[in-house]
Formats: C-alpha cells, sequence, structure tokens
C-alpha cells in the first residue's frame, strides 16, 4: 500500500469517526475524531502493533534505517568488548570518530529519503489547511457596517498579542528562546482570530457582532505579522503566512445555502482528515513537551479568551458588555489547527510541540459548550444579532 493511498484511507476514518462522535453529542467531534484517529494509526499504537510496515509506509527509509541500527549494534559491542581490553584514550577516540564518520553519511541519506517520502503528507496537510481556511471564511455572513472601526483595531491588537506575550513568557520559563521561530509560530496559533462567527456565538454577541468581525480581522492581520516575521526568522515557513492571509482575501459566500455547504465542508470533512494527518507522524510519548502542552491549552483557551475581555475593555467599546462578547468571539480551534498543521508541514516547529497545539485546540472544541453556558449566564438571555437570523 502506498503513502498516498494511506492518507486517504486516514482521511475517510478521520471523517468517519468524526461523524460517529457528533452523533453520539460528543463537543468538538470535528477536531477530536481526527485526533483520535491519526493517534491511532500513528507511532503511539499502531507503530509499536506492527513497526516494519508502519515505517515502512509512513516514514519511508526503512533500509537506511536497517543499517545505522546494524552500524549501531556494532559500535556497541566494540565498547562492550573493548571494556574488558585495556585500551589507551587515542585508540578509543579513534574508534569514536571512525563510527561517526560512517553515521553522519548514512544520516544524512535517511534525512533525505524521509523527506522525499513525505512529500505526499507535506502537499495534503497544507492543502487540508488551505481548504479549512477558505471555507471557513466563506461561510462567513456579510460583514455589517460598524461604528467604531479605531477601537475595533485596538481591540482586535489586545486580542492577539495577549495570548501570543503569554506563550513567549512560557517559552521562557521552561528554558526555550522565547523569540525562536517556533515560539513566535506557536504565539501565531494560539493568538489567531476564528474564521467566523457561529450562528449561537452570533446570538450571544448580539449587536456587537459587526464590532467583534472588524476586530477578529484586526487580530487576523496582526497574527500575519507575527507568522512573516517568524518566517523571516526561520528562512521558510512562508506557507504558514498565507494560511493566515488567505480567510482575509476570500469572497464571502452571499447565499445562505452555500455558506451552509462551506460550513459542514469545513466541519465534517476539512477538519477531520487536517487532524488526523496533522498527528499522523508525531510520537507523543516521547516527543510532546507535556508541561508546556498544558500550559499551551491554558493560554489558547483562557488565555484568548482574557485577551479579548482586555482588548474590548481597554478599547473603550460600548459593543456589549465585554464579558460576554469575548466568551463569544473565543472560537479558534480551527484556525489554530490550520496554523499548527502548516508549521509543522513545513518543519518549522517540531512534532512534539505541534502535537500539544493540536491537543490545545482539541481542548478548546471541548470547552465550547461551557463557554456559551458562561455567556448566557453573563446576563442570563441572548440578544438580537445584528447579523439576522441563522443560516
Amino acid at each position: 500500500m502506498t503513502f498516498s493511498v494511506s492518507l486517504l484511507l486516514i482521511m475517510i476514518t478521520a471523517i468517519a469517526v468524526a461523524r460517529l462522535l457528533r452523533g453520539l453529542g460528543l463537543p468538538g467531534a470535528r477536531i477530536v475524531g481526527g485526533l483520535v484517529v491519526g493517534v491511532v494509526l500513528g507511532p503511539a499504537v499502531l507503530g509499536r502493533i506492527a513497526p516494519d510496515d508502519w515505517i515502512r509506509i509512513v516514514m519511508g527509509g526503512q533500509m537506511e534505517r536497517a543499517r545505522i541500527d546494524e552500524l549501531e549494534r556494532d559500535h556497541a559491542a566494540w565498547r562492550f568488548a573493548a571494556s574488558s581490553v585495556p585500551l589507551s584514550p587515542e585508540e578509543v577516540a579513534a574508534e569514536s570518530e571512525r563510527h561517526r564518520l560512517e553515521l553522519v553519511p548514512l544520516e544524512a541519506r535517511l534525512e533525505t529519503v524521509e523527506a522525499a517520502h513525505a512529500r505526499p503528507w507535506v502537499v495534503l496537510t497544507i492543502l487540508l489547511a488551505a481548504g479549512a481556511a477558505a471555507s471557513g471564511r466563506a461561510s462567513r455572513r456579510p460583514l455589517a457596517a460598524s461604528e467604531e472601526p479605531g477601537d475595533a483595531v485596538a481591540a482586535g491588537t489586545w486580542a492577539v498579542l495577549f495570548p501570543a506575550l503569554a506563550t513567549w513568557t512560557v517559552f521562557a520559563l521552561v528554558g526555550r528562546d522565547a523569540f525562536g521561530p517556533s515560539a513566535l509560530f506557536a504565539g501565531v496559533a494560539v493568538g489567531v482570530a476564528g474564521w467566523s462567527m457561529d450562528s449561537r456565538d452570533r446570538r450571544l454577541a448580539g449587536k456587537a457582532t459587526p464590532f467583534l468581525d472588524r476586530a477578529a480581522a484586526t487580530a487576523s492581520w496582526v497574527a500575519c505579522g507575527i507568522a512573516a516575521i517568524a518566517a523571516w526568522k526561520a528562512g521558510g515557513g512562508w506557507g504558514v503566512v498565507g494560511i493566515c492571509v488567505l480567510p482575509l482575501w476570500i469572497p464571502v459566500a452571499r447565499q445562505p445555502g452555500l455558506r451552509r455547504g462551506f460550513r459542514r465542508l469545513r466541519d465534517e470533512a476539512l477538519l477531520p482528515s487536517l487532524a488526523a494527518v496533522c498527528v499522523l507522524r508525531s510520537e507523543f510519548f516521547l516527543e510532546v513537551p507535556w508541561g508546556l502542552t498544558l500550559l499551551l491549552i491554558v493560554i489558547a483557551g483562557d488565555g484568548r479568551w482574557l485577551g479579548w475581555y482586555l482588548g474590548l475593555r481597554l478599547s473603550g467599546s460600548d459593543a456589549g458588555p465585554p464579558l460576554r462578547s469575548s466568551l463569544a468571539i473565543a472560537d479558534a480551534a480551527g484556525p489554530q489547527l490550520a496554523v499548527t498543521a502548516a508549521s509543522m508541514a513545513l518543519g518549522v516547529i517540531g512534532p512534539g510541540l505541534g502535537f500539544g497545539l493540536v491537543v490545545a485546540a482539541a481542548a478548546i472544541e471541548l470547552a465550547t459548550p461551557l463557554r456559551r453556558r458562561l455567556a448566557r449566564g453573563v446576563s442570563g438571555r441572548t440578544y438580537p444579532s445584528a447579523s439576522g437570523p441563522s443560516d
């Protein structure tokens, strides 16, 4: 079975599992379903049940890995034998250098072979992320007029910078480069705004909806700027900038039926598939920094909400109660998944950090019913939306 065929089967499985979980009433089924499939068919489960077949199909470079393993066994045997024979430091150093000189070209060859083998995965991941971003934008209702464009800019800027700054602070606290490309791209992921507001969130926001739409557009532009700086520092990853920019340029569908179609495509097909292929090559038992992941889960949810609250409060907006409005706009799991997947596919963040960001996106989805319940409890009722009835 080729890797491309395997990816197609994985997508179909992810869509089916997400549909099953949705039928069972599980919140966030569109991301959780794909995440579950990616973990089960990834190195953590299937890779341990059938490691040789999994490496051959998903990772590639089986012959190169076998040669490296053989060389490592030979070197380990030499060290064991040398422990019982007195050798000079010069002889030990010479053997270590010989081993290194044999190993370096084999590792370089393995990296090349794996990169070539992964090309279908990279292309598919980027296409799914771009498709989700485009359909997310197309499913948005036409933007109504706003009376406070300046305040919306201030609110949107706060909304993305607060969680991004919190992310960079956490990176510094755990001993990582706080302003390296990985930290910058992670800040983009946890700060990027939602593509559109769900009809239930529009009802929660009421007349604040047009203002929040414009503030979200500002947050997306700020995220694009941070992504551009990260790509410049990394010398690559410009596709992530494209994923952030794309929803800002896609025309909004005018017909309600067309918007519903794009929304279904995004939620029932693209996002489950993207979540599955995104984590397919991640070994979360060994690679995921779980301490950092737990902090990113908090930042992606509570930090993003707090950024919106501060933005609405400090911008002086009168677009409804800031607490209720900030809770209504905090649905950004899809954009976070798209940015994370593109960053992983382009190699600008590692699989461990990427897996953590996907888990954080799934946590946002699982907490959505609670977020909406809290928003309704702020005033005890919902408000008529300026965008009209649900489509």
